[in-house]
């Protein structure tokens, strides 16, 4: 059987997270902030996830959405972590020193 080598944005398209704390409101809204703390052992930590208001949230998503099924992984604080998103009826954005991965599905075809 023949192998392949690929570099890792050959099999996922990475975003970044803007490097800077969203502003945060005490009120529960549907628009929750991924951060470093909330991704632990292959999980989201939902009930400690930070709200923002809908502006917010659209100004720190430009770089990107999130889907069913992304990969986030943390980037420091502690580097390695990773959770998948399994919910749609919640707005998760990335928080700061977070990244979204997702499968890039033509190299899986």
């Amino acid at each position: 059987m023949e192998t392949k080598d690929y570099r890792l944005g050959d099999v996922v398209e990475v975003v970044d997270t803007l490097h800077a704390t969203a502003p945060v409101v005490e009120n529960d809204t549907q628009y929750k902030m991924i951060r470093t703390a909330n991704v632990r052992d292959g999980h989201l930590l939902t009930d400690t996830m930070k709200c923002v208001t809908e502006e917010t949230y659209d100004k720190w998503t430009r770089r990107g959405t999130l889907e069913v099924g992304d990969v986030i992984l943390t980037r420091e604080a502690p580097m390695g972590e990773v959770g998948i998103i399994k919910r749609n009826d919640v707005r998760y954005f990335l928080g700061q020193r977070t990244l979204r991965l997702r499968p890039v599905s033509d190299v899986w075809a």
